[in-house]
């Protein structure tokens, strides 16, 4: 388990879906079976007849996509089939069965199709938030390229990671009550990191050791290439902007406004932001008492508030790994606006 400063520097950095076992590394490692199955057809057309080599080729997909999916298998075996991991390979399967059978329908249809069959075969994901995580994440992606277009190379990349930031901040914000400023940087730099590096490492040092051969040297090397990672996130926590809620409908409104402005015209954007935020200052905020029980474990914290201020009455358990005040009781106070604890 990791200790508590270390997930926390991964939320405000934005990076806790890389190393948690996700649908990115699942998809790296299909990816990395499909092209090594695509470069031995290659290879093996020029060694063998050609008749054979030109069957073969022609079922070249079906072989590649197989490999690839065989490698997703066994990289969800390795984290003992996680819901998670399980949800990413049955949208995997899906993919395939479409490339094979060469049926093309709309992207977004791709993605309700592979949450049905998910929620058809493993119901219960519906109560879990990385269910919802997950295809946010994908919706979220689909959009991103919409709204993208067909820009290419470089500015590309950075408006992909810049976009996709901007996405995720009503959802991060709704969450963890907070916004991570520099996550698109820190996305920029890792996400291909991890994809490229990391992960392969990390594959290749577990299959040698489940040969029965030594990989010390690999995992002192990925030791090594997480280094830049433990420095980085040594200054997450001076990026990390916290919100509360009402704040965050102010956000989510201007981040609309911002990404719709290849429908909107110039006039219509301003005329938008300046009643919205006309509205939005001139509220009133009451401050009415409000009193509100949490689940801390063997009891419940009972937190009185009014305005920004707070009287809490028992916060839970800790250990040096774990705290419901940081866990439970923290989150929702800053979520309920409260900056100051009375007592």
């Amino acid at each position: 388990m990791l200790p508590i400063e270390q997930r926390k520097s991964l939320q405000q950095s934005g990076l806790s879906h890389l190393i948690a076992i996700s649908g990115l590394h699942i998809g790296v490692i299909f990816g990395m079976g499909y092209w090594v199955a695509k470069s031995l057809i290659s290879f093996l057309k020029l060694v063998l007849p050609y008749k054979l080599g030109s069957n073969l080729v022609h079922s070249g997909q079906f072989w590649s996509l197989s490999i690839g999916l065989l490698f997703a298998y066994w990289y969800c075996a390795l984290g003992f089939f996680a819901i998670s991991t399980v949800r990413a390979l049955i949208m995997l399967g899906i993919l395939s069965l479409l490339l094979l059978t060469q049926v093309r329908i709309h992207r977004l249809m791709v993605l309700l199709v592979s949450a049905a069959v998910v929620l058809t075969l493993v119901p219960f994901s519906a109560a879990s938030m990385s269910f919802w995580l997950s295809f946010f994440a994908v919706g979220a992606l689909l959009l991103t390229l919409t709204i993208l277009g067909k820009t290419r190379g470089v500015m590309a990349i950075v408006s992909l990671h810049l976009v996709l930031s901007g996405l995720f901040i009503p959802l991060i914000g709704f969450l963890f009550h907070g916004i991570p400023l520099l996550s698109a940087a820190y996305n920029f730099v890792f996400v291909p990191w991890f994809s490229f590096c990391i992960v392969p490492l990390t594959l290749l040092a577990a299959a040698i050791n489940m040969m029965g051969f030594s990989s010390d040297s690999l995992w002192l090397l990925l030791d090594q290439a997480l280094l830049p990672l433990d420095l980085l996130l040594l200054y997450a926590s001076s990026f990390w902007a916290p919100i509360v809620h009402n704040d965050l409908i102010f956000v989510v409104v201007l981040l609309v406004i911002v990404l719709s402005f290849k429908w909107l015209s110039t006039s219509m954007t301003t005329a938008v932001f300046i009643v919205f935020s006309t509205q939005y200052f001139m509220m009133h905020r009451e401050e009415k008492v409000s009193v509100h029980f949490l689940d801390v474990g063997h009891g419940l914290s009972v937190a009185i508030v009014q305005g920004d201020e707070a009287v809490v009455y028992d916060t839970g358990r800790a250990t040096p790994t774990f705290s419901m005040a940081e866990a439970v009781l923290i989150p929702n106070l800053r979520a309920l606006g409260v900056k100051r604890l009375e007592a």
